[in-house]
């Protein structure tokens, strides 16, 4: 329901077929999804006015399957493999991921050209993480960061202006780094188990943090120090992914389970 009270309304729906996945760009002027039918093929939709109208589908020649992330402006799309183009699907380059298995790993623009990614490969003493940032004018790959031994990064988010990355994962630490030179800005202990999701607030830099220890904790990162402002016990499952609303006002919750998602919706009030 909404706010007022009244059922939200249906701007556009899927008229046939099954849908598995979703990427809406930060701007919120496009959105991304992939066919569960049709392998490879993909739907981009385009804000119209109040409604949304379907801007192009085509299909992708190289996907992993649930990566999906649409850049800022909405004009390239990341599959996992490559990048394309959002207005015919042309490919843009392709990245050469050698020792990267399919495992699911976060990926999140920095900005319109750069990408950048956590994954997994297998190296002399076994599996390593790293991050990858990429160019994705030139399929190029910028910089490879390892790692501590058996962290595993579970979450990444670039705040609104792309200067600040903040990862999360098995080590129960959230790091904020800046992207231009990947340095770690600060670093400190968030939750009791592995940080799984990640969001930033665009209107007051704040940033949510959700995890297996069915905590949502929101923090003020703006000092020296980082401090919890807010805190919500409400999942009963693991959160798989966060969002604040455009004004900061509320944050949604999405937790994983076997059955469809549960999404839960908080009002956050003032700082």
């Amino acid at each position: 329901m909404g706010g007022d009270g009244r059922a939200p309304k249906e701007i556009w729906s899927n008229p046939k077929g099954r849908y598995l996945g979703v990427s809406v760009s930060p701007n919120g002027g496009r959105a991304a999804l992939v066919s569960h039918d049709i392998p490879h093929q993909v739907l981009i939709l385009r804000r119209e006015g109040p409604g949304v109208a379907v801007a192009a589908s085509f299909r992708s020649g190289a996907f992993i399957k649930n990566i999906l992330e649409l850049s800022p402006s909405g004009e390239r799309l990341w599959t996992g493999k490559e990048v394309v183009e959002t207005r015919q699907g042309r490919s843009l380059c392709k990245m050469e991921r050698k020792g990267v298995g399919e495992r699911f790993f976060p990926s999140v623009w920095i900005d319109e050209k750069r990408l950048v990614e956590a994954v997994e490969v297998s190296g002399a003493d076994g599996a390593v993480c790293l991050l990858q940032v990429w160019d994705t004018d030139t399929g190029s790959l910028l910089r490879k960061l390892p790692m501590p031994a058996d962290v595993t990064l579970k979450a990444l988010a670039v705040s609104r202006d792309g200067r600040r990355l903040a990862e999360g994962g098995s080590d129960l630490k959230i790091r904020i780094r800046d992207t231009a030179t990947m340095n770690v800005l600060q670093e400190f202990r968030a939750h009791d188990q592995d940080i799984t999701a990640l969001a930033w607030d665009a209107t007051t830099g704040l940033l949510a943090s959700g995890s297996a220890d069915l905590t949502v904790r929101i923090w003020d990162v703006s000092g020296a120090e980082p401090k919890q402002w807010r805190e919500f016990r409400g999942p009963t499952n693991v959160p798989k992914s966060l969002a604040f609303s455009p004004s900061g006002s509320r944050l949604l919750c999405r937790e994983s389970s076997a059955r469809e998602g549960v999404t839960r919706m908080w009002e956050l009030g003032t700082k």
